[in-house]
């Protein structure tokens, strides 16, 4: 009987840790109507691209935060996750995308995204060196990773947001005394 007894003591514990749980329902379902974020790289030789880091926000499943004084305040639920890029084929062009609409029981909304590549560590230019990652936030709110990252405020933009930057110097003349970039 005072085995008994004790099992029924732990039961109320582990009904209020279970209920304790209040973190959001994080699965997404796009609704069939969505609309999509379509990101493509060309990548040169030698570049490796780092899956995608996605951000949705929920106004629906909140999240709790504490200032300094320890005061709660609610704020959007988040929802983070990295997705990777496909290789289209055997060519250099790498591909992912992502529904604006996440949809869900929290009706996640895409936040922002960040895109991250890096020189390969085989490279010349980088070996015995630590190599680090160029990134692009676009953040699609006003709440997200341009604040996160302590990158200021984010540039707007409107319309087609097709970028192309060469990252890469080209050498175009090069002799003894002379390298033309």
């Amino acid at each position: 009987m005072n085995f008994l007894n004790k099992n029924y003591a732990f039961l109320p514990f582990i009904v209020l840790l279970y209920g304790c749980d209040n973190t959001p329902d994080r699965i997404l379902s796009p609704p069939q109507n969505a609309k999509w974020v379509d990101v493509v790289f060309t990548l040169p030789a030698d570049t490796v691209l780092l899956p995608m880091e996605v951000l949705y926000r929920s106004d629906k499943c909140k999240t709790v935060r504490y200032n300094s004084s320890n005061e709660p305040h609610n704020i959007p639920g988040y929802n983070d996750f990295e997705k990777p890029f496909g290789q289209q084929g055997s060519s250099n062009i790498w591909r992912t995308h992502i529904a604006i609409d996440g949809g869900g029981k929290c009706q996640w909304q895409l936040n922002s995204i960040k895109v991250s590549f890096k020189i390969a560590d085989l490279n010349p230019l980088v070996q015995g060196k630590k190599g680090f990652a160029t990134n692009y936030i676009f953040d699609f709110d006003d709440y997200g990773f341009s604040d996160g990252y302590g990158t200021g405020k984010a540039k707007e933009s409107r319309g087609d947001l097709h970028i192309k930057t060469d990252f890469f110097p080209m050498v175009t003349h090069l002799d003894e005394n002379d390298i033309s970039l």
